[in-house]
């Protein structure tokens, strides 16, 4: 919060990777750089933008995802964040595809993730700390997921509240 002076004046790009470096070098665990390299791929994709129209979001979302896959070297199903990213980026890129207004394609997103969130009850890790638990890792949601929910529902519902929305189209 101290530094968020730092983002005044900058376009939406700039933001986006200035968050990103801040959670690599602040957020410890593989989280942290996870989601630094999602936020500064998001970034890269509105560099120089001061609006973001729906079809940014989809690219930001799509590169996002990328980003946490190559970085990670996770897969669907193996109890992690992407298992609620890639529903949100499946949901929104088939609410884009709809012509879905911009808050309502981010709130199908959001139900995405949360549902993804849901799923990774029943799987058994295969990644991270909780995958040494085994078969003890089922039955609990995975905490990357959760984060993840936790990111996009904070967004989403600053959007709602008439957060940044001034610099979202759609």
């Amino acid at each position: 919060m101290e530094r968020l002076d730092e983002l005044k004046g900058r376009d939406i790009g700039e933001i986006l990777k200035r968050v990103g470096t801040i959670l690599i070098s602040n957020v410890g665990g593989a989280v942290g750089p996870l989601y630094g390299i999602a936020f500064m791929k998001a970034g890269s994709i509105v560099e120089g933008k001061t609006r973001v129209e729906l079809g940014d979001l989809v690219k930001m979302f799509e590169a996002a995802e990328q980003g946490i896959v190559e970085m990670g070297k996770a897969s669907l199903g193996e109890k992690t964040m992407l298992d609620a990213i890639h529903p949100a980026v499946q949901a929104i890129r088939k609410a884009a595809e709809q012509s879905t207004p911009l808050i309502d394609a981010f709130e199908m997103s959001v139900k995405a993730a949360e549902e993804g969130l849901k799923s990774t009850a029943d799987m058994i890790s295969k990644r991270g700390r909780s995958s040494y638990l085994g078969e003890r890792s089922r039955g609990h949601q995975d905490v990357g997921a959760a984060s993840t929910c936790i990111i996009l529902r904070s967004a989403l519902d600053s959007l709602k509240s008439g957060g940044p929305s001034l610099v979202l189209s759609g």
